[in-house]
């Protein structure tokens, strides 16, 4: 027990910081969903060690379809394994011969002396029939996405056939390492596709999706060399008196 606070200690203290004013600290033990909106009045949401800002979303849809802007979408925290990221809630939705789409940027910072070197992309909450199909491609930049080129790219999807016979296919989870960085920016495309199939049934929707990154080093690998420096120094002053 007392080595778990003192991990929790060290790495709260070495994350603390980052960004001052009103940016959303996000609380785990009290889970809360925010929108884009909401978020960028804020300045930002830090979750854990990272801090998400910078929100801008460019939409477009079919009559009759739906795409999400920034106060239609929503985040909250999540923890992977130890790599924190968000998840994004919303509602695209297109029907027969229609499309929803919106493109959405942000940035990403964590703490001075560590730097984020990969990200992965999930499908949480999808569906298609009859020809629809729902994807999310996504490009990493090392910073300006209209200025900097892209480092990393990544592509999920789901599609059913047009005779809505097979159970679908596609790739609900990417991931990709990039050169370390402090701070890179995100460009997400998120759309639904309703199809084209002869009985006009196409249909397609997304509802949630996930966006985890991890860095180096990592916090808890440091908070549990700062413990274990403390121990060895400690036993050293020990046989020294």
């Amino acid at each position: 027990m007392c080595a778990r606070i003192i991990v929790s200690f060290v790495v709260l203290a070495g994350l603390g910081g980052i960004s001052p004013g009103a940016i959303i600290e996000y609380d785990f033990n009290h889970p809360a969903s925010y929108t884009l909106t909401e978020v960028n009045n804020a300045g930002g949401i830090r979750v854990f060690d990272k801090l998400f800002t910078s929100f801008y979303v460019d939409r477009t849809a079919s009559a009759g379809a739906v795409a999400p802007g920034l106060g239609e979408i929503s985040v909250r925290g999540v923890n992977v394994n130890g790599d924190y990221g968000l998840i994004f809630s919303g509602l695209w939705q297109a029907g027969y011969g229609q499309i929803a789409d919106s493109a959405i940027t942000f940035k990403v910072t964590v703490p001075e002396g560590y730097l984020i070197k990969d990200n992965g992309l999930k499908l949480l909450a999808y569906g298609a029939v009859w020809g629809g199909g729902v994807s999310i491609t996504e490009n990493v930049y090392a910073g300006d996405p209209s200025t900097s080129p892209s480092i990393a790219n990544k592509y999920v999807y789901y599609t059913r056939n047009g005779d809505n016979t097979s159970s679908g296919i596609g790739i609900v989870e990417d991931h990709k390492d990039f050169t370390p960085l402090s701070e890179i920016w995100v460009v997400k495309d998120v759309g639904a596709a309703g199809g084209l199939n002869q009985n006009q049934l196409g249909y397609a929707t997304i509802s949630q999706f996930q966006q985890t990154f991890s860095q180096i080093p990592e916090p808890a690998t440091l908070a549990l060399l700062a413990v274990g420096g403390l121990l060895v120094l400690r036993r050293r002053n020990r046989y020294k008196a």
